[in-house]
């Protein structure tokens, strides 16, 4: 996706959210949204209030949670039970121009408040959608209820027809019980246990977090086995 994508608020209090860039900002256009530029009134969906559990919410999940108020609308789509490409196409559907991905806002899980980064892939979605923190997602189902009108704008390109790397490594140093896994979404590999995982979008700084203040020696010491992922999970959205 291109650095000019947009998401703001238009009325009533004119905002231009800060696009996230890994340390600041409350949103991130989706993985595989659908391009357009789109001003429209937000709609809430079924928004549930947090609670210590995840995956409580089932914003958008079944066609029921739309209406024929949706038509034309930028919806507010809560993270919860669901893939994030079913409650966008589901949304789409309904006559929805635009999506608003919301953090599920799950009481002391800092992963399930801060910035949504979803990705819609496996699914067929052509309206723009974007991801933000449960923060800012709240304050527009808030103000919902009263009218606000957003901006969400998407400009970019699919290429499904790339190749990719794995890295697979081993030293002669460090201990034969420890292997470091770093890529998008490595949190759902079923050898989770083994391994040291970095769950998260910006996952070669999170490498360098890690390894930086040891130093190479340091580092081969501590570990001995290192795989970089560079595929993508397909539709992973809970």
């Amino acid at each position: 996706m291109l650095s000019d994508d947009v998401f703001s608020q238009v009325a009533p209090t004119p905002t231009n959210y800060q696009r996230y860039d890994g340390q600041d900002g409350v949103w991130y256009t989706a993985d595989f949204s659908g391009n357009g530029d789109v001003t429209a009134a937000a709609q809430a969906v079924d928004f549930t209030e947090p609670t210590t559990t995840p995956s409580a919410s089932t914003s958008g999940c079944e066609p029921s949670d739309f209406n024929a108020a949706t038509t034309g609308k930028i919806v507010l789509l809560q993270r919860g039970t669901c893939d994030f490409g079913l409650k966008v196409e589901n949304a789409q559907a309904a006559g929805a121009v635009g999506a608003v991905l919301f953090n599920e806002g799950t009481i002391g899980a800092p992963d399930r408040n801060d910035v949504l980064i979803p990705t819609l892939q496996g699914y067929d979605v052509t309206i723009p959608a974007v991801g933000t923190d449960y923060a800012t997602g709240k304050a527009l189902v808030d103000q919902a209820a009263s009218g606000v009108t957003l901006r969400v704008r998407v400009d970019g390109i699919i290429n499904e027809d790339v190749t990719t790397n794995n890295v697979i490594a081993e030293s002669r140093k460090g201990r034969s019980d420890r292997t470091v896994v770093v890529g998008d979404d490595v949190g759902n590999i079923l050898l989770k246990p083994l391994f040291v995982l970095f769950p998260h979008h910006f996952f070669v700084e999170g490498l360098a977090v890690l390894l930086l203040p040891l130093g190479i020696d340091g580092a081969l010491q501590r570990v001995r086995g290192f795989f970089f992922r560079s595929c993508r999970s397909l539709g992973l959205g809970v």
